[in-house]
């Protein structure tokens, strides 16, 4: 009866363990979607001072890919997430080059 009562709190235990990190996990993908989300609105900034037009339209696609980041489940978020710095990494890159002096 005794190793019954164990291995029932044993199990009760994990699965609290389990919650939690979930819990957990899902607080630190809402950080790490506002993260992005001001990464974003950041490089919007940048681009409002420039006239790039490759800029602008890898800005959109920035924007679908947050877009699809917030509504992706789980599994899906990493690689999302790697496109979207992608992304940004790029419109930063092309508003560097239109501010470069000709």
């Amino acid at each position: 009866m005794l190793k019954h009562s164990i291995v029932i709190v044993m199990a009760l235990l994990l699965l609290g363990a389990e919650a939690g990190l979930t819990a957990e996990t899902k607080g630190s993908d809402s950080a790490d979607i506002s993260i992005r989300s001001a990464r974003v609105e950041t490089v919007r900034a940048r681009l409002a001072t420039v006239s790039s037009p490759s800029a602008s339209a890898t800005m959109l696609d920035a924007d679908d890919l947050l877009r699809q980041l917030k509504a992706a489940p789980a599994d899906k978020r990493a690689a999302l997430a790697a496109q979207l710095d992608a992304a940004l990494t790029r419109a930063e890159l092309e508003i560097d080059m239109a501010n470069r002096p000709k």
